[in-house]
């Protein structure tokens, strides 16, 4: 029996056992066939069985979600833990309503499992029947020791959701359209529960700028920073460390000032005793940033003192160690 007389049905069922491929070569076998494209059901089944993700946006078809995540560049795949979760599952028992709504209480509120305390410290399991509170270690346990219902969290004190099994935040920019779609929906049905109408906007626009951020920051990769061809820039690593707790949501606060003015002795050459070493971050008090974010920075944070880069270091004292340091990081971080 030729294949275009079968019921669609059977079609579909055919092709659930082909590769994307094949059933891009079928559908241009003839005219009957080409209809194939156009099984949405086919497509989800796909996604699904591939990928575990049979949630999409509104505007998506399952077809184009299908080659979104076939071929997805550079992007991660969506998330497939947040599609368990039911947005009208929030926490709506004692403890999260009477504190969450006024944040500040929280400093009271401690992880289930230890003596953690803090909103800042804090993470919510998303899973219906949970809802438990715990640390960030005990966190990634319950993630990994239960079911795969319990992988996804919502940290009060920044309003933004964490897989522990993607390890990542969802939702952001660079994320496909589906998550987006998935996770604005359920971040705005527990907003609404765990916030006070004040509170939520101040939290709603923190959080576009957090996430801006966090892509800024974690763009600059060793190798991105040594390949832009711009001057490397120099920050002190004490900001850049409390622009990563705020980043990464471990304090609501945006950090203040960038105040270069500390590097300095009062006849412009640096102060000697400033430790400078690419190869032990931990060790050194000056953090190597590229100069699109340095660009950001200056666009969006105060900033005291002199810009330092890589083009004027010739200009300070004893530039010849932090020259060779430079010199060996880049060759390295360009893979030479």
């Amino acid at each position: 029996m030729p294949l275009e007389t079968l019921c669609p049905d059977i079609l579909v069922s055919i092709a659930e056992l082909l590769t994307s491929k094949d059933i891009l070569q079928l559908s241009i076998t003839c005219h009957s066939l080409s209809k194939i494209l156009y099984y949405e059901c086919l497509w989800k089944s796909l996604c699904s069985s591939i990928y575990g993700i049979s949630y999409k946006h509104p505007n998506q078809t399952y077809h184009s979600l299908f080659r979104s995540l076939d071929n997805p560049g550079n992007s991660r795949l969506p998330c497939p833990h947040i599609e368990l979760l039911d947005i009208h599952q929030t926490p709506l028992h004692g403890l999260l309503v009477d504190k969450a709504t006024d944040p500040v209480s929280w400093e009271g509120v401690e992880c289930h499992e230890c003596d953690v305390k803090g909103i800042n410290s804090l993470f919510i399991c998303m899973s219906p029947e949970c809802h438990i509170i715990l640390c960030q270690h005990h966190a990634k346990s319950h993630a990994s020791l239960r079911c795969v219902h319990h992988n996804v969290f919502f940290k009060p004190n920044i309003g933004e959701i964490f897989c522990f099994s993607c390890i990542d935040w969802l939702g952001n920019e660079c994320a496909n359209i589906a998550e987006r779609y998935k996770e604005e929906i359920l971040n705005d049905h527990w907003s609404i529960v765990m916030y006070c109408p004040s509170y939520r906007q101040k939290n709603t626009s923190d959080k576009l700028r957090r996430r801006e951020e966090r892509i800024v920051r974690w763009r600059d990769s060793p190798h991105y920073i040594a390949t832009s061809g711009r001057p490397i820039c120099f920050i002190p690593t004490e900001w850049m460390n409390t622009w990563e707790q705020y980043i990464e949501g471990w304090q609501t606060d945006h950090p203040p000032m960038i105040d270069l003015r500390l590097w300095y002795l009062s006849n412009g050459y640096l102060r000697p005793n400033i430790a400078f070493n690419p190869f032990a971050p931990s060790t050194t008090d000056i953090t190597l940033i590229s100069w699109d974010t340095w660009a950001y920075l200056e666009n969006n944070y105060p900033i005291l003192g002199a810009l330092l880069t890589e083009n004027n270091l010739s200009t300070q004292k004893n530039n010849n160690r932090w020259s060779t340091y430079l010199e060996v990081w880049k060759r390295r971080a360009r893979g030479e």
